[in-house]
């Protein structure tokens, strides 16, 4: 079994946050779409070894946004969104 951990969860700086995960024992780590966005969080991850083992991808939706709605534009906006978190 994988244990992680919802690293927003801690918040704070996210190296900080890695580092926190690090020193519980965690080896992997679930992030939100707008999570190792800079160089900084994006080389802390890497540099701990983490894998990241969920994306909560409908987490930060914006408003209006929907996969059940028969208005394509609020489907377009959910679908944008993430795609937009698995870059």
């Amino acid at each position: 079994m994988i244990l992680s951990c919802c690293s927003w969860a801690l918040g704070g700086p996210e190296p900080d946050a890695h580092q926190h995960l690090l020193d519980m024992g965690f080896k992997a780590i679930d992030i939100r779409p707008s999570m190792l966005r800079s160089p900084q969080a994006a080389a802390s991850r890497e540099a701990k070894g983490f894998d990241v083992c969920c994306i909560a991808l409908t987490h930060e939706r914006p408003d209006g946004a929907s996969f059940v709605s028969s208005d394509p534009a609020r489907v377009k906006l959910a679908m944008d969104h993430v795609r937009s978190g698995l870059d």
